[in-house]
């Protein structure tokens, strides 16, 4: 229902461009409440659909953009255009050939005059060389030569001081081996031409063109020699082309051979490709050809110049100045193989800054900066190969940050014990390994600034109390108590046992921080008054009444051993006392 009153393509008020219209109101009232300008949008889009020259404008104004969008992908865009693109240009060519003419002057017309002007240039060039030789001694040989063989004499001076020249030229269709045009140079066309030699020639080259099966061959010029000829063959898409050469030709021959079949193929691949012997369908090739058909004399005054050689006072002055040049060059290689060496001498020394380097009378002078810790002159002379005198260091000192400098710096500052380590994290200095008190109070107390570090770390270091230890021990064995008379102490004695409590509690934790264990050995002794039984018995007596004192004073009863010693034979109160003696042994966990 909608269908009808929208209409439809059939609708005789659409196909003829007028506007929509029933019959009935009702329905085109309907129309614009529903649609509004949808529907009269819609009837205008419809009607520029059947009107193909409306369609056509429009498709014309967007088509550039569209081609230019197919950049994108030029492969599909030049396969879909190439075969009506050449066909176009074929049927131009046939119909429109004055047209075309005009068009294909300008690039045709300059190739015509450098035609031209080669061809006048190689004929005053030989009228040059004729002239030369008409009345010279050569020049009487070549005319005797020129009257014995019948040769015109310009011919024979041509033979006599020809260097090379490009004879004839074959471009040859790919890969049926046809042959589209043949070009001989003038001077061999004036000749007798042996006519069986070139035809023998030419079945040569196209049989070897046959035989290659050059389709999926190089590029590059092939040569072979043939009938005493030189021919260069350079091979492309569409065809090969053939230089028959007399004499040496010169390696840039090449280049312009295969620039002038590139060129051919630029403009004649269509008409190479559909070749079927109509050598009208490649009209103008021989003009692209023409300049190939080329010569060169020899320069006979250079070759004499060449063969006379210069005065011997000539390789003289040459030899001098090639040994002073050899001379200048070997002392400015030293020179610069000293100064990289001494760079890299002073760059990789840490602290050094490097602002000139001056070579001045054979010494070199380096101006900077340097860290007084960071070098000395004979060390970095060393490094360079120099003699030590042959450098000379003008350094401002100044307090580098360099890591190593700086664990340099704190080592003299610090003076560490062997037992302990130093390194640089950062900007901080870490211990690690093992000292005693002192030595960590006096690093706590150091001057960071001094050593230019942020802190030192001291977490790693462990305390080293065997120094302590060895001074507390010395002192307990050198510690005497004495006896009045029998088991009673001397009042300095008696005074002493605190002394001597303290010094055992003090070697026990230091020897426990060190992983080591102390036994005290108490040793009575006793004077000559009394009886061997009596003195042994007093002796072990006095031992147990110092062990029980320093056990009342807080000592640990398991670490005494008892012993007695020898006798003096005396009576002094001196023989009436305790000795003491220390045992040291590792602390093994049980």
């Amino acid at each position: 229902m909608l269908k009808a009153a929208m209409g439809s393509n059939d609708d005789p008020a659409l196909k003829s461009g007028e506007g929509p219209g029933l019959p009935n109101p009702d329905l085109n009232e309907l129309r614009e409440i529903l649609l509004g300008d949808s529907w009269r949008k819609l009837i205008e889009l419809e009607r520029e659909i059947h009107d193909h020259g409306r369609l056509s404008k429009r498709v014309a104004g967007v088509l550039p953009d569209s081609l230019r969008m197919a950049n994108g992908t030029p492969a599909a865009l030049v396969g879909a255009m190439q075969d009506p693109t050449i066909e176009s240009i074929s049927i131009a060519a046939r119909k429109e050939q004055e047209r075309l003419s005009d068009a294909l002057a300008p690039v045709i017309g300059p190739s015509i005059q450098r035609a031209i002007g080669q061809a006048l240039q190689k004929f005053t060039q030989s009228i040059e060389t004729i002239a030369q030789h008409n009345f010279s001694v050569k020049g009487l040989k070549w005319r005797v030569e020129s009257a014995r063989t019948g040769i015109p004499f310009h011919q024979v001076v041509l033979k006599h001081t020809l260097k090379y020249e490009v004879e004839q030229i074959y471009l040859i269709q790919k890969p049926s081996g046809l042959l589209v045009t043949h070009l001989m140079h003038p001077d061999l066309a004036e000749q007798s031409v042996d006519r069986d030699a070139i035809a023998g020639m030419m079945m040569a080259i196209q049989d070897f063109v046959r035989d290659s099966a050059f389709a999926q061959s190089s590029e590059q010029i092939q040569t072979i020699d043939m009938q005493g000829k030189t021919v260069w063959m350079c091979h492309g898409a569409r065809a090969l082309l053939a230089c028959v050469i007399e004499g040496r030709p010169p390696e840039n021959l090449r280049d312009d051979i295969k620039t002038v079949l590139d060129g051919i193929h630029g403009r004649y691949q269509h008409a190479l490709r559909e070749f079927n012997g109509d050598l009208m369908q490649l009209s103008g090739v021989d003009l692209t050809l023409q300049p190939l058909l080329q010569r060169e004399l020899i320069n006979e005054k250079a070759e004499s110049a060449a063969k006379s050689g210069p005065p011997w006072w000539l390789f003289a002055i040459g030899a001098a100045i090639v040994a002073w040049l050899i001379y200048i060059t070997y002392g400015g290689y030293q020179i610069h193989t000293q100064r990289l060496r001494l760079e890299s001498a002073l760059k990789s020394t840490p602290g050094v800054v490097i602002t000139d380097l001056d070579h001045v009378d054979g010494v070199w002078v380096a101006h900077g900066m340097a860290d007084p810790l960071a070098f000395d002159n004979n060390t970095i002379a060393a490094k360079a190969q120099l003699a030590a005198n042959k450098l000379k260091l003008d350094f401002l000192p100044y307090i580098s940050l360099e890591p190593s400098l700086v664990l340099q710096r704190a080592r003299v500052a610090l003076e560490p014990p062997s037992t302990l380590e130093l390194n640089m994290n950062g900007r901080v200095l870490t211990l690690k390994g093992s000292a005693n008190d002192k030595w960590i109070t006096h690093a706590k107390n150091i001057n960071l600034a001094m050593l230019n570090v942020e802190r030192i770390d001291f977490s790693a270091i462990k305390i080293d109390s065997s120094e302590q230890l060895q001074k507390v021990l010395e002192e307990l064995q050198t510690t005497k108590l004495y006896f009045a008379e029998n088991l009673k102490l001397t009042p300095t004695s008696h005074a002493e046992l605190i002394k001597v409590s303290h010094l055992i509690t003090q070697a026990q934790k230091l020897a426990s921080s060190i992983a080591q264990n102390i036994r005290i050995v108490l040793i009575g002794q006793a004077d000559a008054t009394g009886s061997d039984a009596i003195n042994a018995a007093l002796k072990i007596e006095r031992a147990q009444t110092i062990k029980t004192a320093l056990i009342e004073l807080g000592v640990a009863p398991q670490i005494f051993e008892l012993e007695q010693g020898q006798d003096f034979g005396t009576e002094s109160e001196s023989s009436r006392r305790v000795d003491i003696q220390i045992k040291i042994f590792p602390n093994t966990p049980t």
